[in-house]
């Protein structure tokens, strides 16, 4: 599962502790009923128009937990979003992909919708 959620190269400075992955069983078992109850995403699918702000979604190429696929939905419905695909990257991004998901989310707030133009 680890492998998963964090990729061959996880960007932690020590695996989780048991406690840790105890509390991931137990998030992801709730987060997963919620998610196939019927109708569960309706309501937030419906709200994704309304979102104003320029955003910006990042995938791993490697998600087996939510297939890259799974993001298209969030570039359809929001109006002013970006995807971009960080190749390699399993599902949680802040640790299978650390230093890439830091550097495009700091350009893209910092320079908004410039961030797609290489810097001179």
């Amino acid at each position: 599962m680890e492998l998963r959620l964090f990729g061959a190269q996880p960007a932690w400075s020590e695996p989780p502790t048991d406690a840790d992955r105890a509390a991931r069983q137990h998030n992801g078992t709730v987060n997963g009923a919620r998610v196939r109850a019927p109708n569960a995403n309706a309501d937030l699918l419906e709200r994704l128009t309304d979102i104003a702000a320029p955003t910006l979604v990042l995938w791993g190429t490697a998600d087996e937990v939510v297939p890259p696929e799974g993001g298209q939905v969030f570039v359809q419905r929001i109006p002013a979003s970006y995807r971009i695909l960080i190749y390699g990257a399993a599902h949680s991004l802040l640790l299978a992909a650390c230093r890439q998901f830091v550097a495009l989310s700091t350009d893209f707030m910092e320079r908004g919708e410039r961030f797609l133009v290489a810097q001179p």
